[in-house]
């Protein structure tokens, strides 16, 4: 008996099973055969507020779901009358139906799969255009939402948009032109738009190539039709690729402008591959070191507003406040920044192009971001120069790219340099540098060229043109003046009267002296042109007591030689002029490491 009625049951589930299967069938059959041509186009043009082109007849299929796939798919903007330049193409469109409308006659559009889909970006104006048109569905309910006044018709509009279907959108192998120049597309393209039938939230994940490197984006929002109506709309979107990561976590509404409001974090391997990605072409080289920027962000169409941030770019660590402007020409990153520790050479590369030369009586390339930042750092350096409680600016516009650091504590006084490059066919850079107060004992720590300096306080000014800014052989080919002025001082190594007595001898003698001696002067004024690697000073004046030094002449700063002459004037009160006032000429020359002394002809 049990046999009998298992055998019994088997055969009532395999009959019922049979007969689903076959009702399905039928429903399927019946739903396709009741899907015309006029309503699938009349229903995508519905949708999309686009004009729709393609070629044939579509294929209705009723298995595994019922679809209708089109062939030479083209959506137009209805703004177009020629309706020769489609704001998407794509070989073939599969567009899922819902099985229950089709049994009643409608069409009703639960997903759609594009298969090597091409979107223009731009249009023929060079304006901006989207697949969703502005008579779309969705855009005519939004404005109807948000010109609802009751709460009643409020809520009536806000349920027949949420009671629409879109669905799912398949994007395979797609490209996005953003403008008519090549070089500004999107390939590769693999992604899905997910909005089901009456979900608040919706989502976007895709995959592509930009600019030759795989980039992934996922985008969330809570509520797809009130961040379209204009209401504030929790969202999260993030970015990855190889040269530039970032996330996005906040609010943002899409009208009456777009908004966002919220955290940001991004990372760049490098700030030339972050600008290489960003398709900005600038006329530099930057150093390899990674860039990460984070913080509170607050941005609409105009203007970008980053608060609380904080930036690391290599070693350099600063807090503040950015402002990014993109529609101004060139788009403007402006703001305050404050560094604990700055590398000031790390900026210098915004003035180097000399290794980009321009062709000839070809402007350098405009910078196509513009900078407008004030910059405080605790402490900071400039090549071999330390620097405390600095306050500088960064300026980078179409006509010159300027650093200036206004103020900086430096070998006991203060410190100003400043460089501007012009945005010409020379890729010249100029360096100003100004000190007072500056103590030139503490300047040997700069190095062997600036070892055996008189030892006295005073200050020092500098205008040099060259190229090169960071390299270490600056000096050596810039060209410009150099002025410096001393108070009282020693020079170590000299005595003042056995100078005096060897220059009334004939030969040369060392101007170095082997016993520990000390030459005191009064003042030290000095003046010199630099050109070709040479300083030519003229004059170089120092007061000694009861005694001047006037001299000229010249010294080449790589190979360290000396060459100059001019008068030792002694008052008659000096000890070694015993017969009253008188002049001595002199020599001064040899390596600066053993310099040589002589008197000449004509000495008494």
């Amino acid at each position: 008996m049990a046999a009998l009625l298992s055998k019994r049951g088997l055969l009532f589930c395999a009959t019922f099973l049979a007969f689903v299967l076959s009702a399905l069938t039928t429903a399927l059959f019946i739903a396709g055969n009741r899907i015309s041509n006029a309503s699938l186009a009349r229903e995508f043009t519905e949708i999309t507020g686009q004009n729709l082109k393609y070629s044939g007849e579509p294929a209705i299929r009723i298995f595994p779901v019922l679809m209708a796939e089109f062939k030479d798919f083209s959506l137009h903007s209805q703004l177009n009358a020629s309706n020769d330049f489609p704001v998407m193409k794509a070989p073939v469109v599969r567009i899922s139906l819902s099985i229950l409308a089709a049994l009643r006659g409608d069409v009703r559009i639960t997903g759609v799969t594009l298969e090597q889909p091409a979107f223009k970006a731009k249009s023929e104006d060079n304006s901006w255009q989207l697949p969703f048109g502005g008579q779309s569905r969705l855009s005519r309910l939004i404005r109807g939402l948000k010109a609802s006044q009751p709460q009643d018709e409020y809520s009536a509009i806000l349920n027949a948009v949420r009671d629409n279907a879109f669905g799912t959108i398949t994007i395979i192998d797609g490209t996005i032109e953003l403008d008519r120049a090549s070089q500004n597309l999107i390939s590769g393209i693999n992604g899905t738009l997910n909005w089901q039938n009456g979900s608040r939230s919706g989502g976007l994940s895709a995959t592509g190539i930009w600019r030759g490197e795989p980039t992934s984006v996922d985008v969330t929002t809570d509520d797809v039709v009130m961040l379209m109506a204009g209401t504030d709309t929790g969202i999260s979107a993030s970015l990855a690729s190889m040269s530039l990561t970032s996330r996005f976590t906040g609010i943002a509404r899409l009208q009456p402008s777009p908004f966002l409001e919220g955290t940001v974090f991004a990372e760049a391997a490098s700030l030339s591959k972050a600008m290489q990605w960003l398709n900005v072409e600038m006329p530099y080289q930057f150093a390899a070191p990674g860039l990460t920027l984070s913080g509170a962000l607050k941005g609409d169409a105009d203007k970008w507003q980053l608060e609380d941030s904080q930036l690391q770019w290599g070693t350099n660590k600063g807090t503040g406040g950015l402002i990014f402007q993109p529609n101004l020409a060139p788009p403007m990153l402006s703001g305050t920044l404050d560094f604990e520790l700055l590398d000031f050479m790390m900026l210098t590369q915004f003035f180097d192009r000399a290794s980009k030369p321009q062709q000839q009586n070809k402007p350098v390339t405009v910078p196509m971001i513009g900078a407008d930042l004030r910059i405080s750092a605790t402490r900071a350096s400039f090549g071999a120069l330390d620097l405390n409680k600095v306050a500088a600016s960064l300026q980078i516009s179409t006509q010159a790219n300027t650093l200036d650091i206004h103020d900086a504590a430096a070998f006991g006084g203060m410190l100003q340099i400043a460089l501007k490059s012009q945005n010409n066919t020379e890729a010249k850079t100029e360096l100003r540098i100004l000190g007072s107060e500056i103590e030139t004992k503490a300047l040997a720590s700069l190095g062997s060229a600036f070892a055996d300096l008189p030892q006295a306080r005073g200050s020092l000014s500098a205008i040099l043109t060259g190229k090169n800014i960071g390299s270490a052989d600056f000096f050596e080919t810039a060209e410009g003046t150099v002025k410096m002025r001393l108070g009282e001082g020693t020079i170590p190594g000299l005595n003042a009267n056995q100078m005096v007595r060897a220059l009334r001898k004939r030969g040369f003698f060392p101007l170095k002296t082997e016993a520990p001696s000390m030459l005191s002067f009064t003042e030290i004024n000095a003046e010199a042109s630099l050109a070709q690697g040479t300083l030519q000073f003229a004059p170089l004046q120092i007061g000694l007591d009861k005694a001047v030094l006037n001299l000229s002449g010249a010294y080449a700063v790589k190979d360290r030689s000396i060459a100059l002459t001019g008068t030792l004037d002694l008052e008659a009160d000096h000890p070694e002029a015993p017969n009253g006032a008188e002049t001595l000429k002199v020599f001064f020359g040899g390596n600066r490491d053993a310099p040589l002394m002589s008197g000449l002809e004509g000495n008494p």
